[in-house]
């Protein structure tokens, strides 16, 4: 740098000066993480499970991320907490269990590092969201017990009831039939209109007694 000094007689004098300028910051400042899905938007059934990949970066060195999951959709039930788990190498695992959460979700994911030089604006977070579509799984119906061994009489019609099955989706209607039954005999199954069913067995008249 060069400084040159004129004085009130006119007189200029000067010359090459060095001068050394230490910055010396009074604070650190934390970066705040991006994120990054590294999946699509989901399409997905009641019954099964689901790991969605996503990818953060941040300039500051050693940094690690804690992982929070907000879940909402338009009505019912607000939060899939029990059934979405963060799991270590950057997954979340969707599990949603019954037809219960069959719905359009809005998922948010947000991730906080961990400060690691030491910011003085503390740790900081980045955050995405996504469209996690569960649809209506099938499940099977189940006859809440096992039918009792039946007794009919000899060319005389005999009625049973057979007790209501019960089944995750509210809305299907059931229907039974008979797989196999003895030459000698008819079976046909009639719905009752209330849930339950009737089975009418008549035997032959020229069948044995005994247990078929």
């Amino acid at each position: 740098m060069n400084l040159n000094v004129l004085d009130s007689g006119g007189i200029v004098v000067g010359g090459p000066y060095i001068f050394t300028i230490t910055y010396t910051p009074t604070s650190t400042l934390n970066t705040a993480c991006t994120a990054t899905e590294g999946g699509v938007a989901v399409l997905m059934k009641a019954d099964e499970s689901f790991d969605f990949t996503y990818s953060v970066t941040d300039v500051n060195a050693g940094e690690v991320f804690s992982v929070a999951v907000s879940t909402s959709r338009a009505s019912g039930a607000q939060n899939l907490a029990n059934t979405v788990a963060p799991l270590p190498g950057n997954v979340v695992t969707f599990s949603p269990q019954n037809n219960d959460y069959a719905d359009d979700w809005t998922v948010l994911l947000t991730f906080t590092d961990s400060n690691a030089n030491g910011g003085t604006n503390g740790p900081l977070s980045c955050s995405f969201t996504f469209l996690l579509t569960v649809e209506a799984a099938n499940f099977a119906p189940t006859i809440p017990s096992l039918i009792a061994d039946l007794n009919a009489s000899i060319g005389t019609l005999s009625s049973y009831i057979i007790p209501a099955p019960t089944d995750l989706n509210p809305l299907d209607t059931f229907a039974f039939g008979v797989l196999s039954s003895p030459a000698w005999s008819s079976f046909v199954v009639s719905n009752n209109g209330i849930g339950t069913f009737t089975l009418d067995v008549n035997p032959d008249a020229s069948v044995a007694a005994g247990t078929y």
